[in-house]
C-alpha cells in the first residue's frame, strides 16, 4: 500500500506538555489506513516515542482518496496516559492488544449490567 504522509500544522501546547500535529495521508486505490500503520509512520517522521504518541482522530475526506487526522506527541508516556481519554488510548494499541482490551471492556460492561438489575422496577 502506497501512503504519503505530510504534516499540515504543528504547534506546541506547553500547558499539557505536548505537540499537536495535524496531518494528511494520501492513500490512492485503498481504503482509509489503520491507525496503527499511521502511528508507525508518524513516530518515524516526528522522531517520537511510540508509547508517547497518540493518533486522536483520523477521517477520510469525502470523494477523495485522502484522510486527515490529529496526533498528540507527549514529552513522557505518563503525561499521555494522564491526559488522553481511555478510548483514544485503546485506539492506539497494537491490533492484538486492542482486541483484548475491547473484550475486557465488553465483559466489564455486561457484568455491571447484570449486577444492576433489580426485580420490581
Amino acid at each position: 500500500m502506497r501512503l504519503s504522509l505530510r504534516v499540515l500544522e504543528e504547534r506546541t501546547n506547553p500547558l499539557v506538555r505536548r505537540r499537536e500535529v495535524a496531518f494528511e495521508v494520501e492513500h490512492p486505490g485503498s481504503p482509509t489506513p489503520a491507525v496503527a500503520s499511521i502511528k508507525e509512520r508518524l513516530v518515524a517522521l516526528l522522531n517520537s516515542k511510540p508509547e508517547a504518541t497518540y493518533v486522536v482522530s483520523l477521517g477520510s475526506l469525502r470523494g477523495l482518496q485522502r484522510s486527515r487526522g490529529l496526533c498528540h506527541v507527549y514529552l513522557s508516556p505518563s503525561d499521555g496516559k494522564a491526559f488522553e481519554p481511555e478510548h483514544v488510548q485503546r485506539l492506539n494499541l497494537q491490533p492484538e492488544e486492542r482486541a483484548k482490551a475491547l473484550e475486557n471492556l465488553k465483559k466489564s460492561r455486561s457484568s455491571r449490567k447484570a449486577g444492576g438489575r433489580v426485580k420490581g422496577r
